[in-house]
Protein backbone atom coordinates (compact mmCIF):
# COMPACT_ATOMS: atom_id res chain seq x y z
CA UNK A 1 0.00 0.00 0.00
CA UNK A 2 1.20 3.49 -0.85
CA UNK A 3 0.98 6.19 1.79
CA UNK A 4 1.15 9.55 0.03
CA UNK A 5 2.20 12.18 2.53
CA UNK A 6 3.82 14.84 0.37
CA UNK A 7 0.90 15.86 -1.81
CA UNK A 8 0.54 19.52 -2.73
CA UNK A 9 -2.35 21.38 -1.12
CA UNK A 10 -3.72 22.06 -4.60
CA UNK A 11 -4.61 18.36 -4.77
CA UNK A 12 -7.25 18.93 -2.11
CA UNK A 13 -8.75 22.16 -3.42
CA UNK A 14 -11.59 20.32 -5.16
CA UNK A 15 -12.74 18.71 -1.91
CA UNK A 16 -15.71 20.25 -0.14
CA UNK A 17 -14.51 22.32 2.80
CA UNK A 18 -17.02 20.84 5.24
CA UNK A 19 -15.84 17.33 4.39
CA UNK A 20 -12.22 18.33 4.86
CA UNK A 21 -13.03 19.92 8.24
CA UNK A 22 -14.88 16.75 9.26
CA UNK A 23 -11.78 14.64 8.54
CA UNK A 24 -9.76 16.90 10.81
CA UNK A 25 -12.31 17.23 13.60
CA UNK A 26 -14.18 13.89 13.71
CA UNK A 27 -11.97 11.17 15.13
CA UNK A 28 -11.83 7.89 13.25
CA UNK A 29 -13.43 9.22 10.06
CA UNK A 30 -12.17 8.05 6.65
CA UNK A 31 -13.02 9.42 3.22
CA UNK A 32 -12.63 6.68 0.63
CA UNK A 33 -13.48 5.59 -2.89
CA UNK A 34 -14.39 7.81 -5.80
CA UNK A 35 -14.04 11.21 -4.17
CA UNK A 36 -10.40 10.57 -3.23
CA UNK A 37 -9.67 9.09 -6.67
CA UNK A 38 -11.29 12.03 -8.44
CA UNK A 39 -9.28 14.44 -6.30
CA UNK A 40 -6.07 12.70 -7.29
CA UNK A 41 -6.89 12.66 -11.01
CA UNK A 42 -8.60 16.03 -11.34
CA UNK A 43 -12.05 14.74 -12.29
CA UNK A 44 -15.41 15.94 -10.99
CA UNK A 45 -16.48 14.65 -7.58
CA UNK A 46 -20.07 13.37 -7.52
CA UNK A 47 -20.37 12.56 -3.81
CA UNK A 48 -18.41 11.75 -0.66
CA UNK A 49 -18.38 8.32 0.99
CA UNK A 50 -17.33 8.39 4.62
CA UNK A 51 -16.54 5.33 6.72
CA UNK A 52 -15.96 4.81 10.44
CA UNK A 53 -13.21 3.11 12.37
CA UNK A 54 -13.87 1.57 15.77
CA UNK A 55 -12.82 4.87 17.36
CA UNK A 56 -15.38 6.97 15.49
CA UNK A 57 -18.54 8.43 17.00
CA UNK A 58 -21.43 8.13 14.54
CA UNK A 59 -23.67 10.50 16.48
CA UNK A 60 -20.99 13.20 16.70
CA UNK A 61 -20.20 12.84 12.99
CA UNK A 62 -23.86 13.12 12.03
CA UNK A 63 -24.33 16.14 14.29
CA UNK A 64 -21.31 17.80 12.70
CA UNK A 65 -22.84 17.70 9.22
CA UNK A 66 -26.25 18.84 10.45
CA UNK A 67 -24.48 21.72 12.17
CA UNK A 68 -22.87 22.68 8.85
CA UNK A 69 -26.26 22.96 7.17
CA UNK A 70 -26.60 19.46 5.73
CA UNK A 71 -30.00 17.82 5.70
CA UNK A 72 -30.61 14.11 6.25
CA UNK A 73 -32.32 12.86 3.08
CA UNK A 74 -32.04 9.09 3.45
CA UNK A 75 -31.62 6.63 6.29
CA UNK A 76 -31.15 2.92 5.71
CA UNK A 77 -33.74 1.03 7.82
CA UNK A 78 -30.89 -1.05 9.29
CA UNK A 79 -28.85 2.02 10.14
CA UNK A 80 -26.08 1.09 7.71
CA UNK A 81 -26.23 4.18 5.50
CA UNK A 82 -27.04 7.83 6.08
CA UNK A 83 -27.17 10.32 3.22
CA UNK A 84 -26.84 14.05 3.82
CA UNK A 85 -27.14 16.84 1.28
CA UNK A 86 -26.36 20.54 1.35
CA UNK A 87 -27.81 22.93 -1.18
CA UNK A 88 -30.82 25.08 -1.99
CA UNK A 89 -32.83 22.31 -3.67
CA UNK A 90 -32.31 18.65 -2.74
CA UNK A 91 -34.36 17.69 -5.82
CA UNK A 92 -31.39 18.88 -7.88
CA UNK A 93 -28.58 16.68 -6.51
CA UNK A 94 -26.17 17.88 -9.19
CA UNK A 95 -26.29 21.29 -7.51
CA UNK A 96 -25.80 19.93 -3.99
CA UNK A 97 -23.01 18.43 -1.93
CA UNK A 98 -23.87 14.81 -1.16
CA UNK A 99 -22.27 13.01 1.77
CA UNK A 100 -22.89 9.37 2.65
CA UNK A 101 -21.90 7.90 6.00
CA UNK A 102 -21.58 4.17 5.41
CA UNK A 103 -21.52 2.07 8.56
CA UNK A 104 -22.35 -1.48 7.51
CA UNK A 105 -19.39 -2.31 9.73
CA UNK A 106 -16.53 -0.57 11.53
CA UNK A 107 -12.92 -0.77 10.33
CA UNK A 108 -9.60 -1.05 12.11
CA UNK A 109 -7.85 1.43 9.81
CA UNK A 110 -7.65 2.68 6.22
CA UNK A 111 -6.02 -0.54 5.00
CA UNK A 112 -8.80 -2.65 6.48
CA UNK A 113 -11.35 -0.45 4.72
CA UNK A 114 -9.96 -0.19 1.21
CA UNK A 115 -8.93 -3.85 1.18
CA UNK A 116 -12.65 -4.60 1.46
CA UNK A 117 -13.47 -2.64 -1.72
CA UNK A 118 -14.46 -4.49 -4.86
CA UNK A 119 -12.75 -2.66 -7.73
CA UNK A 120 -9.18 -1.41 -7.94
CA UNK A 121 -10.49 1.95 -9.16
CA UNK A 122 -12.04 2.53 -5.73
CA UNK A 123 -8.84 1.63 -3.85
CA UNK A 124 -8.26 5.13 -2.47
CA UNK A 125 -8.58 6.34 1.10
CA UNK A 126 -7.92 9.60 2.93
CA UNK A 127 -7.60 10.27 6.63
CA UNK A 128 -6.14 12.83 8.99
CA UNK A 129 -2.76 11.63 10.24
CA UNK A 130 -1.87 13.01 13.67
CA UNK A 131 1.84 12.34 13.21
CA UNK A 132 1.95 14.09 9.84
CA UNK A 133 -0.59 16.71 11.01
CA UNK A 134 -2.34 16.76 7.64
CA UNK A 135 -4.45 14.62 5.36
CA UNK A 136 -2.81 11.51 3.96
CA UNK A 137 -3.90 9.48 0.91
CA UNK A 138 -3.60 5.68 0.76
CA UNK A 139 -3.70 3.68 -2.49
CA UNK A 140 -1.51 1.29 -4.48
CA UNK A 141 0.21 1.08 -7.88
CA UNK A 142 -2.46 -1.15 -9.43
CA UNK A 143 -5.22 1.31 -8.58
CA UNK A 144 -3.30 4.20 -10.14
CA UNK A 145 -2.54 2.15 -13.27
CA UNK A 146 -6.14 0.98 -13.69
CA UNK A 147 -7.58 4.48 -13.33
CA UNK A 148 -5.15 5.85 -15.89
CA UNK A 149 -6.02 3.06 -18.34
CA UNK A 150 -9.76 3.22 -17.58
CA UNK A 151 -9.92 -0.46 -16.71
CA UNK A 152 -11.30 -2.41 -13.76
CA UNK A 153 -9.73 -5.18 -11.72
CA UNK A 154 -11.88 -7.18 -9.31
CA UNK A 155 -10.16 -7.16 -5.94
CA UNK A 156 -12.77 -8.26 -3.45
CA UNK A 157 -16.38 -9.47 -3.61
CA UNK A 158 -17.81 -8.78 -0.19
CA UNK A 159 -21.21 -7.51 -1.42
CA UNK A 160 -21.90 -9.01 -4.90
CA UNK A 161 -25.18 -7.15 -5.48
CA UNK A 162 -23.55 -3.81 -4.79
CA UNK A 163 -20.59 -4.72 -7.02
CA UNK A 164 -22.85 -5.59 -9.96
CA UNK A 165 -24.76 -2.35 -9.48
CA UNK A 166 -21.55 -0.32 -9.40
CA UNK A 167 -20.25 -2.08 -12.49
CA UNK A 168 -22.70 -0.20 -14.69
CA UNK A 169 -21.69 3.10 -13.12
CA UNK A 170 -18.10 2.50 -14.16
CA UNK A 171 -19.10 1.48 -17.65
CA UNK A 172 -20.90 4.82 -17.95
CA UNK A 173 -17.70 6.53 -16.81
CA UNK A 174 -15.88 5.00 -19.77
CA UNK A 175 -14.19 2.08 -18.03
CA UNK A 176 -13.74 -1.21 -19.86
CA UNK A 177 -15.88 -3.78 -18.04
CA UNK A 178 -16.24 -6.62 -20.56
CA UNK A 179 -14.23 -9.14 -18.57
CA UNK A 180 -15.56 -8.32 -15.11
CA UNK A 181 -19.05 -9.87 -15.33
CA UNK A 182 -17.65 -13.34 -16.01
CA UNK A 183 -15.17 -12.92 -13.19
CA UNK A 184 -17.90 -11.88 -10.75
CA UNK A 185 -20.06 -14.86 -11.75
CA UNK A 186 -17.06 -17.14 -11.29
CA UNK A 187 -16.32 -15.73 -7.85
CA UNK A 188 -19.94 -16.19 -6.76
CA UNK A 189 -19.86 -19.80 -8.03
CA UNK A 190 -16.71 -20.41 -5.99
CA UNK A 191 -18.54 -19.21 -2.88
CA UNK A 192 -21.04 -22.04 -3.24
CA UNK A 193 -22.96 -22.41 -0.02
CA UNK A 194 -20.82 -19.73 1.59
CA UNK A 195 -22.84 -17.03 -0.20
CA UNK A 196 -25.49 -15.70 2.15
CA UNK A 197 -27.95 -13.26 0.52
CA UNK A 198 -28.90 -12.00 3.97
CA UNK A 199 -25.41 -10.55 4.34
CA UNK A 200 -25.35 -9.08 0.84
CA UNK A 201 -26.04 -5.39 0.40
CA UNK A 202 -27.20 -3.19 -2.46
CA UNK A 203 -26.01 0.29 -1.53
CA UNK A 204 -27.98 3.24 -2.88
CA UNK A 205 -25.36 5.40 -4.61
Amino acid sequence: MLKLTNLKNSRFEALDGDVVDALYSCKGLILAGGAVRDTMFGTDISDYDLFLTHDADLTATSEYFVGQGFGLVFTCPLGHLFTYMKGEDFKKPEECVKVQIICKRRYHDVADLINSFDFSATYFGMQYDEDEDHLVVYTDHRAIKDVRKKQLSLVNLEYPSSTLNRLYKYRNKGYYTGHIIKEIVGRIAEMGGAYNPENDTLYID
